[in-house]
């Protein structure tokens, strides 16, 4: 990684082609998944501080899909599960509140924030449904876009589950077609 930034334009010499080719069309993650990116986000935005108030990287994501996202690592459920100490697989030594609050994506939420679909299960034992629910209301009160679907009995990675393979699927493609593909304002046909 620390390679792939050296390698990333940066400061005023970042154009519009090198901007398109360093673009990401979609992020798709679960819970571990976006621990490991928080986790990796943040040791890249530390390189990039300790470069100086000149260094400046642009990291663009066009659009995300997250499932089962957790947004609270302080609060009483997280702690009934073992945080901050479980977190210390992921994050060393320092699980300070300070690092956890960072690592929750309503930290970053804005108007810019990356369109988003959000997907979860109401029966999710490690990551209550009520996280994502408050992830897409904080997105729609900043004015960012963001689509939710809840699949009723589903438990935490559902997923992975065969018979729920294809329900995931399906809102998946028809964001990303919708959104980056073709993109469009789905609306229904005029009578």
């Amino acid at each position: 990684m620390s390679r792939s930034i050296e390698s990333t334009p940066t400061g005023d010499h970042l154009s519009h082609t090198d901007l398109a080719r360093h673009r990401t069309s979609g992020v798709l993650g679960s819970t571990a998944h976006h621990r490991y990116g928080a986790s990796l986000l943040e040791r890249i935005w530390e390189k990039l501080r300790s470069r100086g108030p000149d260094s400046l990287i642009r990291v663009c994501i066009r659009r995300g899909v997250a499932f089962y996202t957790p947004v609270d690592f302080l609060g009483d459920d997280a702690r009934a599960k073992g945080a901050p100490g479980s977190m210390k697989f992921l994050l060393g030594d320092d699980v300070s509140d300070a690092r956890l609050k960072a690592m929750s994506p309503l930290t970053y939420v804005d108007s810019e924030f990356a369109p988003t679909l959000l997907l979860t299960g109401n029966r999710d034992e490690l990551v209550d449904s009520g996280q994502t629910l408050q992830m897409y209301e904080a997105l729609r009160t900043a004015g960012a876009e963001a689509e939710l679907h809840v699949f009723d009995g589903a438990p935490h990675a559902f997923d992975l589950l065969p018979e729920f393979g294809r329900q995931c699927a399906t809102p998946q493609a028809l964001f990303l077609d919708a959104s980056v593909l073709n993109p469009r304002r789905l609306e229904l046909p005029s009578s």
